[in-house]
């Protein structure tokens, strides 16, 4: 039975807006909080709901009562049909949460939420019972991922003194991971006024968990356990940069990363009692520093390519090789000199070999990278063996490649209407 003292949804989708502020007369409220700045809906409720609270608005108070309307994905079953408990596909989220957490649960619903009408949620779901998620696991794996970063970094605080300034960076791997922060956290605060949350959540990702855990980190152990440089810098360089990722993530995942952010000594934190009303960061320019990060890029091509070498020669991780880097000029080896450090403790690369036009070793592993030819050299003949054949290999496949691009070329009718472009890029 209907309630006759109640408006019933026309007060909900329309009055409810001012006249819980004390409408209709002019209170604080009213002049503080309306109209509002953001309206977030789904699109099937445009015409029920929100036409409804600008026209009611426009009537009662004479303004339109939100300056934006947000339209977010309608999410749908990995098959592409209704959440509906009546058909045996509504989720529950709290199943999400009991089995991977409530952060990975907000991770897996923004990451997957880009811009686009629909969203075909991941999950499994039988007889509205949630069974897996893979981006749910994903989330909690990086959660993980995080969670084992901040136990690496707050166990190699000894002797560590918080300053609370903005830390100096004078070796290239500590300015490289501070012009990579300045650069995530522009493109946050970007991708967050437009309202592209997955494209934030999708940045914070890659730099934590590739530039920071995978790259920096284990750049930091050079320091950090004694081996030359500063490890007072590094240390302070490791919290700050962990201090402002949690921070930017803090609306993504906000359990464990309030959890991790009370860990960290107090004057990193700011004087903040808590992470919800610590500052929002704010992008440094004058860090950015573009010939650190090519110098970066650089390095990591190279250990990557070294690495790969020794995959493909089944070298066993902890063995050491012996490395030899050709170049075409002295400025080259003067480059990778300077990185000495870096990819030796990357590679186990001893000893490592650097100099102009180096005469090619007689058994090895070789790649080019650039203008740098890449030689792993060889111990025993099962390893020459093994780079034979792949190197048989990769000449069949290149050699296919050429059959192919020669018999395109040949082709007068491709080369007469294809654009020139395309034709010059295939030869």
């Amino acid at each position: 039975m209907q309630d006759p003292d109640v408006l019933d949804t026309w007060f909900s989708s329309a009055l409810w807006p001012f006249a819980t502020l004390g409408w209709p007369r002019q209170t604080p409220e009213l002049a503080a909080f309306y109209p509002t700045d953001l309206m977030i809906t789904g699109r099937d409720i445009l015409n029920l709901w929100v036409l409804r609270m600008a026209m009611t608005s426009l009537e009662c108070v004479g303004q339109i009562p939100f300056k934006r309307v947000l339209v977010h994905p309608t999410v749908l079953t990995k098959d592409g049909r209704r959440m509906s408990k009546s058909l045996g596909t509504g989720l529950n989220p709290l199943e999400l949460v009991n089995l991977y957490g409530a952060d990975a649960t907000r991770f897996s619903l923004l990451y997957q939420a880009g811009a686009v009408q629909d969203v075909r949620f991941d999950a499994e779901i039988e007889n509205n019972q949630v069974k897996a998620s893979a981006i749910a696991e994903t989330g909690r794996n990086f959660g993980t991922k995080l969670w084992n970063a901040a136990r690496f970094v707050l166990m190699n605080l000894e002797g560590y003194t918080p300053t609370g300034l903005v830390p100096q960076a004078e070796e290239p791997a500590d300015r490289w991971i501070l012009s990579r922060l300045a650069g995530v956290t522009a493109q946050v605060n970007r991708c967050l006024e437009e309202y592209r949350f997955s494209e934030a959540l999708r940045a914070l990702y890659d730099f934590v968990w590739h530039d920071y855990c995978d790259w920096y980190l284990e750049l930091a152990k050079l320091r950090l356990y004694g081996e030359g440089g500063r490890k007072d810098q590094v240390q302070q360089i490791l919290v700050q940069t962990l201090e402002q990722v949690l921070r930017l993530l803090h609306p993504i995942m906000p359990f464990l990363t309030e959890a991790l952010w009370q860990a960290l000594p107090v004057l990193t934190r700011g004087g903040a009692p808590s992470l919800m009303v610590a500052s929002w960061p704010v992008e440094t320019s004058e860090q950015i520093d573009r010939e650190a990060e090519s110098q970066m890029q650089g390095l990591q091509q190279l250990v990557t390519a070294i690495r790969t070498l020794r995959s493909e020669m089944n070298v066993p991780p902890g063995k050491k090789v012996r490395v030899v880097l050709s170049t075409q000029d002295q400025a080259e080896v003067e480059v990778l000199e300077s990185q000495r450090s870096y990819i030796e403790l990357l590679t186990k690369a001893s000893p490592l070999v650097a100099g102009v036009r180096l005469e090619a070793p007689q058994a090895a592993a070789s790649t080019v990278l650039g203008q740098v030819e890449v030689y792993v050299v060889l111990d025993t003949p099962a390893d020459t063996g093994q780079e034979r054949l792949r190197l048989g290999k990769e000449l069949e496949k290149f050699g296919k490649l050429l059959h192919n691009q020669t018999a395109k070329l040949a082709n007068q009718q491709f080369v007469a209407n294809a654009p020139a472009a395309v034709v010059e890029k295939e030869r």
